[in-house]
């Protein structure tokens, strides 16, 4: 006591202040925290309920479209429907289908149903509407519909479902209103259904009670533990739904939010809801006195109360910290799969580099995967399929090189870092090993999917090597093995050179015919029967400043690729047309051989060209039938309206079609059946072991001209080689002969030489 006597009053003032401020402090911030969490639970709750009834209107809107496309439901089409677009705990009372039934047949449309009986029944008295002459009973029910007794109820005898059929007829959308009936208050969506016709087939009806939706919704009778919640109509004071009495929720302790208004989606009514937070203690207030009476007390309570906010501030910081590290985590890794991504993929390179520059290992080695054909999964089966089959194959991965490092580089790649010193005998055994476990096939849902994989390999060794060279090497390496078709590839520098060698190739291709780079060879064709010069094929070169002759095995599939195969067509066909308006000019009738020109697939499928080589023809002088078209099979493949239909018109015109490469191809004898060809040309393939005394190919080749001749066709044998080739294919009356043994490509001034009426255009080396 003598020590509390002996303390300055001013002391005992300045705890009483301080007890006083923290029990306010504590007050406030109590209820302020409690006010924010209640206006956040509010705004969820709001959100909830606007989404749950615009999901229900764009149920009742998806159902529509389908089943208008559909030209009205089945009982299977209605139910799958409805099974697939609604969950088994989904709170809706019913979806039933109401069939459009002329008042006057629905005896006879109830008798046809078998065990079904319409209700009520009808009368003399019809609501007031455009459809009064038709009644609208349930036909096909939602399973709790059905046992609930709806089948055969007329929703067209309630004249307030009348209305919004109608005004739901006329608008063509789904069209809500409110209800009261005995099972309690709710929202039942009306959806016109129209046939093909545009005639209305029926109506599609949705109908929900909020004492069962609403706590279906929050799966408990309550928005939240501590939430109570009344809804009344938007326009009207009638109560729709409550989750407490009313004098439970008029506590003078809870706490109300504003009247919100909740739009029903189809309806130009709605819900007007307040939530209350419902208070046990009020904790505030507690708390506050609690604060005060201990400072008072003890003289600590100003501590205490600092205690508690660093406690909450150190939870605070917890929370942070736990964010921090989940963010850092997403940075790192890929969300889909979980795998390491390509940022983590940078770091580990970057610290294997680090390695090796420090001499801690000499090198390291990585495989890049990417996997065959994956776009067609995702083009046939959708992405979802897709998604999911890629965290199979993540996997996968993981549990075929456990202690291995994998991360999806991405889309369907992915790339493993071996560990440091790895030996490429031992990359290799686990890239086989991983093609193996690639391929076996994946259960996606219903679905069985086969894949395959191609893999590169990388081996570093440099210190001074990039990131973006390492992942380079092994991607190259990747590519080498999916067009070589080993599936796997190991890097060389070759790879390399190639890879810019085609860029090159490229890039360059549209420059080098604006810089005259490109031009025309002449391979002679000759008449087996004759022995004379008979026509020749133009042959494309290109001669690069740089890379020197660039072959048309390289360039080629490039400019096929890149679509820039249209245009260097184009300039062939006016070069070649170029050359017959001369050589008319020049060369009587019977010397001026024909020039064919091959055609790509790009341009065989283009809707315009054989406008174009009508228009061709039409602006120089030669004949048409002094220019002949090749196409190989593959040209014709794809596109077959319009191929077929530039090929009649071409062959209208008077040119020459021959099918290339004749044999090679699962489908040639239908498409000399198909389209208008001329001539056959035998493919190399075949004429190369025609010498043979026991191979197959010369029966083959003696079918193939027995049949050309049977139908009326001629036949080209193109990759003579051989004197014996060309005596075997004189022998057995091939009507033309192409290949080394008689000329090789010539330039346009040497295969003139041999239309200059001294000149002799026989085929001397067949005496030679």
């Amino acid at each position: 006591m003598r020590y509390f006597s002996s303390q300055p009053l001013w002391r005992y003032l300045t705890v009483i202040m301080i007890a006083l401020i923290a029990g306010w402090s504590v007050y406030t911030l109590e209820n302020q925290r409690q006010q924010s969490r209640f206006s956040t639970d509010v705004e969820k709750q709001r959100h909830a309920l606007s989404k749950a009834f615009s999901q229900l209107y764009e149920l009742q809107l998806s159902a529509q479209l389908y089943l208008q496309q559909e030209g009205g439901p089945t009982r299977d089409k209605f139910h799958a429907f409805i099974d697939n677009h609604t969950q088994k705990r989904s709170g809706l009372d019913s979806v039933m289908w109401l069939p459009r039934v002329n008042r006057a047949e629905l005896k006879q449309f109830a008798a046809q149903q078998g065990h079904y009986h319409p209700f009520p029944p009808l009368n003399n008295h019809a609501c007031q509407w455009v459809m009064r002459g038709d009644t609208f009973p349930a036909l096909y029910l939602s399973p709790k519909a059905a046992a609930e007794g709806y089948l055969g109820w007329r929703a067209d005898a309630q004249c307030e479902n009348t209305v919004t059929m109608e005004r739901a007829y006329f608008k063509r959308q789904p069209v809500a209103r409110l209800i009261h009936d005995e099972q309690g208050h709710g929202v039942r969506w009306f959806a016109a259904i129209t046939a093909r016709d545009g005639q209305l087939a029926g109506f599609l009806s949705t109908t929900l009670y909020f004492d069962t939706f609403l706590p279906t919704l929050w799966q408990d009778d309550t928005p939240a533990p501590d939430m109570g919640l009344i809804a009344r109509e938007a326009f009207g004071h009638q109560q729709m739904f409550t989750t407490h009495s009313t004098q439970a929720l008029q506590k003078w302790r809870n706490t109300h939010s504003p009247d919100i208004t909740i739009p029903i989606a189809g309806s130009e009514e709605g819900l007007v809801v307040r939530f209350t937070h419902l208070r046990g203690l009020h904790t505030g207030l507690l708390y506050g006195v609690l604060v005060g009476l201990l400072v008072l007390s003890l003289g600590l309570s100003v501590l205490a109360s600092f205690w508690s906010y660093a406690n909450r501030l150190s939870l605070a910081q917890h929370l942070v910290n736990k964010q921090t590290r989940q963010l850092t985590h997403q940075a790192q890794h890929d969300s889909l799969t979980g795998l390491a991504n390509r940022a983590a993929l940078d770091n580990a390179l970057e610290g294997a580099l680090q390695q090796v520059s420090a001499q801690y290992s000499e090198h390291f080695t990585l495989l890049f995967i990417d996997l065959d054909r994956f776009k067609v999964v995702n083009d046939s089966l959708g992405h979802v399929t897709g998604d999911k089959l890629l965290k199979q194959v993540a996997k996968r991965l993981n549990q075929s090189v456990s202690g291995e490092r994998v991360f999806r580089f991405g889309g369907d790649e992915f790339i493993i870092l071996l560990k440091a010193d790895s030996s490429l005998a031992l990359a290799q055994t686990k890239a086989k090993h991983l093609l193996q476990a690639l391929s076996t096939p994946y259960k996606v849902d219903e679905h069985m999917i086969n894949l395959s994989a191609s893999i590169g390999i990388a081996s570093v060794n440099k210190a001074n090597a990039s990131v973006t060279d390492i992942i380079q090497q092994a991607d190259i390496a990747m590519y080498h093995a999916k067009q070589t078709r080993d599936r796997l590839a190991i890097f060389q520098p070759a790879m390399l050179a190639k890879v810019q060698q085609r860029f090159i190739v490229e890039q360059d291709l549209k420059k080098g015919l604006a810089q005259q780079q490109f031009h025309l060879m002449f391979q002679p064709i000759f008449d087996g029967e004759q022995e004379t010069l008979s026509h020749a094929e133009a042959l494309l070169r290109w001669q690069h400043p740089t890379l020197g002759r660039i072959s048309p095995a390289e360039f080629i599939p490039i400019a096929e690729e890149t679509g820039y195969i249209i245009e260097l067509g184009d300039w062939v066909l006016e070069q070649v047309a170029d050359v017959l308006d001369n050589w008319h000019t020049r060369f009587p009738a019977n010397q001026c051989p024909s020039i064919t020109v091959n055609v790509s697939a790009k341009q065989c499928q283009s809707a315009t060209f054989a406008d174009d080589v009508a228009s061709l023809i039409a602006r120089h002088q030669f004949a048409p039938q002094c220019l002949g078209l090749e196409m190989t099979e593959t040209a014709l493949l794809e596109h077959s309206e319009t191929v077929g239909r530039n090929l009649r018109q071409l062959h209208a015109l008077g040119i020459k079609l021959y099918l290339d490469d004749f044999g090679t191809g699962y489908s040639s004898l239908s498409l000399l059946r198909q389209y208008p060809f001329s001539v056959i040309k035998m493919d190399r393939s075949f004429i190369m072991d025609i010498d043979q005394p026991n191979g197959k190919a010369a029966p083959l080749c003696r079918g193939m001209i027995a049949m050309a001749h049977a139908v009326g066709l001629t036949v080209v044998a193109e990759g003579v080689e051989t004197k014996q080739q060309l005596c075997w294919l004189r022998q057995h009356q091939c009507d033309y002969l192409q290949g080394y043994v008689l000329s090789r490509p010539i330039e346009r001034t040497a295969l003139e030489d041999w239309l200059l009426p001294q000149s002799n255009q026989r085929m001397v080396l067949v005496h030679g």
